[in-house]
């Protein structure tokens, strides 16, 4: 919610790094082996700060088959990430206490708040999206070598730079999507012309034997996808947090969730992933961005990843991408005709389903969409996908906000009552929900993090959690079948008191609130 008060200050990124074992192993030559640092500081501090990364992540690989996640110092915490063999992902915070801004009103000694879950979670966004974009480290190395790869590295200067006001979004840390419920015959609708546009349209422009695959979205809200889930996951990202703002600086639709039902007319996205316009279009409609998604995911082994053209079409709220294939093998022509027959296509159809949804969300009273991008708190780490309380009066009392996530099929909601919850029980639901991931590993006595394969293989993973903060709020959260729910209580006064009160609470939201899910 835009005017959520969190009263909370959150740390600064004091550097990100990237570097490769293999490289820069002789004396006088560390510096080949940093293939990126940001920000700009001077080679030998560089070197130091990655110098003693590589010693750590080396020394602790002496104790244990899994690497290394973070270090923490009294004023400082690194995250480390290995996304490829011998590619390191490093990221340091200053965690020591900073004045508040001019206007804030938070308290000038108050401690910065730290979730380690949020900031891994960080890296691990930061590098989808530039796998994304450009495709995996060693793919690059390999076929256009080092100096191309740097270049390319830089992409991550201007994620940081762009992504300051979300680094700390806490919903980021379920990598979730939100999904609009549609009824039976809308959704129908929705598959019906996804098949249509893989096939019939692609025959017709002469692309029978061309990889399609298409996303449908309206505002920030998952409606159909046919990419892989990995790929589904970064995808929502992009639309949320690059395409829907940058719509919506050309178009008035932010005033209300319900769209305009007159004026329905379609567009490309443009430049990047169409032409500005089609009817006017003489002359070549330019480049379409070029991303990289994979075929044939395996969770135990790298990913394959292979290019496609993105072309993304609306009508109003409503996103079309589709994933063109655009390797060697096939040589798809993107040109004006086939934006034109594109453009014919799809408007028609997709101002009608536009009615169709909006007509839906209308009976069905759906709550206002609060978008990421569209928050205007000061805070950087707050409720990223927020779901408005007005619309949920009948949430039970003690209930002051919740998250739901599936990790089988993404689906993420949250939920918070009232214009107020204290910021530092939001962060402990993330520390929670790591708390809720980590089971035995096979080979370890110690908890780690459960990998999705492990919580496929153990569907009946049980795990339950409830805690009190300095601020007298109770956190619970319970993991079951692939399905977590975390729960911020509001149990002050004399009732709810002792423990057996507060399990009595949390029984009873349970029961009210997610009978159909654990029950």
């Amino acid at each position: 919610m835009s005017n959520l008060d969190l009263h909370l200050l959150f740390p600064d990124v004091l550097n990100f790094f990237i570097f490769n074992e293999q490289y820069g192993n002789k004396e006088g030559h560390e510096e080949e082996r940093i293939f990126h640092f940001y920000p700009n500081i001077d080679m030998l501090s560089q070197t130091r700060v990655v110098g003693l990364a590589q010693a750590l992540i080396g020394f602790t690989s002496n104790f244990s088959n899994f690497p290394v996640e973070f270090l923490c110092t009294d004023k400082r915490r690194q995250y480390y990430f290995n996304p490829e063999p011998h590619f390191f992902v490093g990221l340091t915070i200053n965690t020591g206490e900073r004045k508040p801004e001019k206007q804030s009103n938070a308290n000038p000694n108050q401690q910065l708040m730290v979730s380690d879950a949020v900031y891994n979670s960080a890296l691990r966004q930061a590098y989808k999206a530039f796998c994304f974009v450009f495709g995996r480290f060693t793919d690059i190395l390999t076929q256009e070598g080092l100096a191309e790869l740097k270049s390319k590295l830089s992409f991550f200067t201007h994620f940081f730079d762009s992504q300051k006001p979300t680094l700390g979004d806490l919903l980021s840390v379920f990598e979730g999507v939100k999904f609009l419920p549609l009824d039976k015959d809308t959704y129908l609708k929705v598959q019906s012309l996804s098949g249509a546009l893989e096939h019939e349209l692609f025959c017709d422009v002469g692309y029978s034997y061309t990889d399609v695959a298409t996303v449908f979205m309206y505002s920030d809200f998952l409606i159909w996808s046919s990419l892989e889930q990995i790929d589904t996951q970064i995808l929502y990202e992009y639309i949320t947090k690059k395409i829907v703002p940058s719509c919506i600086d050309q178009d008035v639709f932010v005033d209300g969730f319900h769209d305009n039902k007159t004026c329905m007319r379609g567009s490309f996205v443009a430049p990047m992933h169409g032409p500005a316009d089609v009817k006017s279009m003489n002359r070549d409609p330019g480049p379409v961005r070029t991303v990289y998604l994979h075929q044939n995911a395996l969770h135990n082994e790298p990913y394959p990843m292979f290019p496609h053209r993105l072309v993304i079409y609306r009508v109003k709220r409503l996103f079309v991408c589709l994933f063109i294939d655009d390797s060697k093998e096939t040589n798809t022509k993107i040109d004006k005709t086939f934006f034109s027959k594109l453009h014919s296509f799809l408007e028609p159809r997709l101002s009608c389903l536009v009615k169709d949804i909006t007509d839906f969300s209308e009976r069905r009273k759906l709550p206002v969409p609060i978008n990421r991008t569209l928050s205007t708190a000061v805070y950087p780490a707050t409720f990223g996908s927020l779901t408005s309380s007005h619309a949920y009066n009948t949430l039970h009392p003690n209930l002051l906000g919740y998250i739901y996530h599936n990790r089988m099929n993404l689906a993420t909601k949250a939920i918070v009552v009232g214009t107020h919850l204290p910021g530092d029980s939001l962060l402990h639901l993330c520390d929670m929900f790591e708390d809720l991931m980590r089971v035995p590993r096979k080979s370890s006595t110690n908890g780690m993090t459960a990998s999705k394969d492990e919580l496929e293989d153990n569907p009946n993973h049980y795990v339950e959690k409830l805690a009190k903060n300095k601020q007298d709020v109770w956190v619970y959260g319970k993991s079951y079948r692939h399905r977590l729910v975390l729960l911020v209580l509001n149990t002050r006064g004399p009732v709810n008191s002792t423990l057996k009160d507060i399990r009595q609470t949390v029984s009873s939201i349970l029961k009210q609130e997610f009978a159909h899910i654990f029950f």
